[in-house]
């Protein structure tokens, strides 16, 4: 069954939220869950569809392109950066526990969730689905986009979990980011 594509591309403006490192890996775990539930469905899907000749295969999600970073500057007060790439969560908080995160200046959440899907193997009956997740922490600037190209609902479904997790973060109410719908004067 062949989707329309559509273009989507989602921000949402989280400036008002104070990222806590615990509320901050919170948010990290969830995507890493989501990630690796759809790669391990992906291997399943793979290993099932081993066994058909190629105009017998079908597939729901048929890996074309995923992949989990975060990615991390840090000022080291000598004036010197560094930069990290994470594979997970793990790696993460040892750069915390070895002390190489002294002042952490920009995280960035990347997540790509790309597949095929459709019925034969690499033929033109099989659709592309393309999800980009970015999720960027910057003092004074914290944003979430999701970039597609067709309108899935599992999609639409991690993207409302994500906006759920920020929405349980501690906010702050300042004169530039300011989230009240009535603001007395």
């Amino acid at each position: 069954m062949e989707v329309d594509e559509k273009i989507i591309e989602n921000v949402f403006d989280y400036s008002n939220v104070i990222p806590t490192k615990d509320s901050v890996f919170a948010l990290i775990k969830y995507c890493e869950q989501i990630y690796n539930n759809l790669v391990q469905i992906m291997n399943n899907e793979e290993e099932r569809n081993m066994k058909l000749k190629d105009d017998y295969k079908e597939y729901k999600y048929k890996n074309s392109g995923t992949s989990f970073e975060i990615h991390v500057n840090s000022d080291n007060y000598a004036g010197s950066y560094s930069n990290y790439y994470c594979k997970n969560l793990e790696m993460l908080e040892n750069l915390y526990k070895e002390g190489k995160l002294p002042f952490v200046t920009n995280l960035t959440i990347s997540m790509e969730l790309s597949f095929r899907r459709g019925r034969g193997y690499l033929n033109y009956s099989v659709q592309r689905h393309e999800h980009i997740f970015k999720i960027v922490f910057k003092p004074y600037n914290i944003s979430f986009t999701r970039n597609s190209n067709v309108d899935d609902e599992e999609i639409r479904i991690i993207e409302n979990n994500i906006n759920n997790v920020f929405s349980k973060f501690n906010t702050v109410n300042t004169i530039f980011y300011s989230k009240d719908d009535d603001i007395n004067v």
